[in-house]
């Protein structure tokens, strides 16, 4: 006995059987006198929804005399004859029409029957729909029209029927795309060339500035990338952000259609409106494949963007460490910085790019290298929260401690994010607790001027210098008290904040409260003995 696919006379066999129980059912519910004719199912179909949809018009007519509601609708807002144009159920759709059923009317989605026949490549159906006037141009809540759902079919005999009744061949929708972006998306070749023959725009453009080409690079519709470029479409067409289908396809991984249009003339180096190029594209998407192909024809491996990023930064950001290491194989430039002095390691460890850090420093990343305000890899992964990043610079060598243009470690980057977990990092790998920015802040002033009380507790756990005073003589609580951080301020009396310390100037917190409004933290310090 076979174990392929059953017969498609066994499928049609069955197919009949399944009806005929469906109409058997109905038929019941019409002869045994059934209170609500209009019994809905969990779709809310009644009887005559399914009728429609098996074309079973003798059944349709007996429910409609018995007095079922021609225009009930399911859940999605579609009426039996809805149902019938996508079965093309052409004899129900003329029975349906004739007692009185709204031939435009619209589901929750905008769709008239005439979009469901052509969604569903219903011809006959369309047809007669059509010619007891359907509305040809109605559009869907996205603007779709009924060519543009027969476009994207690849519904041929059905586009032609819909041209041939007057069908704007170049309408929009809601995103200004044409039937032929649609068909472009889908492949569908047969529909494409009807449009194309028909006069439709080949360089039409959407909100984007996207052509069909476009749409057919993003979607690795290589036949029809061909099909176009074949027509006169321009293989260097830029978008509204300067991206041409060369970009579309890297962003991709669309490796057939990437080397269509290399082959017909695409610029491998074409950059957009922020500098980057097809390999920036595919390097920040992991188009590993693409990338290849890309590097094969020519593509600068350091291009940088208009800030400076290569596609080895994009890389790093997105952890796309498969297309990092072909880049590296390719001799990119491992410490490249950008206009700001990142590097790719700088960029893993902003992004939690676990994987791509490890690679970075297995292949020579300078682990301490510093962008323009002096902050390390390890500044940036703290400030991001990126603990599992952190762990893996701190195995690495990283400097705990090393400070920035400001003054500030790590751990002051990352209490003043309140990444609470890595501070706990941080500090078990030994962080100085109380070390002292330029201004002399310390991480627990940070904390309570963020008013980040959870992180400003696990400091003072950790012997944090509760009354520790910067270079103006203000305390963490004179910093709670300017910004009204009354939560951390408490936490600060409650562990022994010196309530009436002063600064350089003579200042006390609630002075500093009441100077700045801070009307709830001057209570707390009222309470707790505070004076001016």
């Amino acid at each position: 006995m076979s174990n392929g696919p059953p017969k498609k006379t066994k499928v049609r066999r069955l197919a009949k059987i399944l009806g005929a129980v469906v109409l058997l059912v109905i038929g019941f519910l019409v002869f045994a006198n059934i209170q609500d004719i209009n019994t809905k199912n969990s779709e809310e179909a009644t009887p005559l929804h399914r009728a429609a949809a098996n074309n079973a018009t003798e059944t349709a007519q007996r429910l409609i005399t018995q007095g079922a509601e021609i225009c009930a609708k399911d859940t999605l807002g579609r009426t039996p004859l809805h149902w019938a144009a996508w079965y093309n159920a052409a004899e129900t759709t003329e029975l349906l029409l004739t007692q009185g059923a709204k031939i435009n009317e619209k589901d929750e989605y905008g769709q008239t029957p005439l979009h469901q026949a052509t969604r569903n490549n219903a011809t006959e159906t369309a047809q007669l729909l059509l010619t007891q006037g359907a509305d040809i141009y109605a559009k869907g809540n996205k603007g779709s029209t009924p060519l543009h759902w027969a476009a994207a079919q690849n519904a041929a005999e059905t586009a032609q029927r819909l041209i041939t009744w007057g069908a704007n061949i170049n309408t929009k929708d809601s995103e200004e795309a044409t039937p032929l972006h649609w068909a472009a998306a889908n492949n569908a070749n047969k529909t494409a060339n009807l449009l194309l023959t028909q006069g439709a725009e080949i360089c039409a453009k959407d909100t984007l500035g996207l052509t069909p080409l476009h749409w057919a690079a993003g979607n690795n519709t290589a036949e029809m990338a061909n099909l176009l470029l074949t027509q006169g479409a321009n293989v260097n067409e830029k978008g509204e952000s300067g991206e041409t289908p060369l970009h579309r396809a890297a962003m991709n991984n669309a490796v057939e259609t990437a080397e269509i249009l290399l082959i017909r003339g695409a610029n491998v180096n074409e950059k957009d409106q922020d500098g980057d190029m097809p390999l920036h594209y595919a390097a920040w998407n992991n188009a590993d494949e693409t990338a290849q192909l890309l590097i094969a024809q020519g593509a600068e491996i350091n291009a940088k963007t208009d800030k400076g990023s290569t596609p080895l930064h994009h890389t790093a950001q997105k952890n796309a460490t498969e297309t990092a290491q072909l880049l590296l194989t390719q001799e990119a430039e491992i410490n490249a910085k950008t206009d700001q002095s990142a590097t790719p390691l700088h960029h893993a460890a902003w992004k939690n790019a676990t994987e791509t850090a490890q690679l970075l420093i297995r292949q020579g990343a300078e682990i301490c290298a510093k962008d323009t305000l002096g902050r390390t890899p390890l500044h940036w992964t703290a400030w991001n929260n990126a603990a599992e990043t952190t762990k893996v610079l701190l195995t690495q060598g990283a400097n705990i401690n090393e400070k920035d243009q400001y003054g500030q470690t790590p751990l002051h980057n990352a209490v003043c994010e309140n990444a609470i977990e890595t501070a706990q990092l941080l500090i078990t790998q030994g962080a100085e607790i109380n070390a002292k920015a330029d201004e002399g802040q310390t991480p627990l002033h940070h904390a309570a001027w963020q008013n980040a009380t959870e992180t400003a507790q696990l400091l003072l756990t950790q012997g944090a210098e509760i009354n520790a005073k910067n270079d103006k003589g203000l305390t963490p609580l004179h910093d709670a008290a300017r910004m009204d951080a009354t939560a951390t301020a408490e936490l600060l009396l409650k562990q022994g904040a010196e309530v009436n310390a002063e600064s350089d100037e003579g200042l006390t917190p609630l002075h500093i409260a009441t100077e700045h409004n801070a009307i709830e933290t001057a209570e707390l310090l009222n309470r707790y003995g505070g004076r001016e």
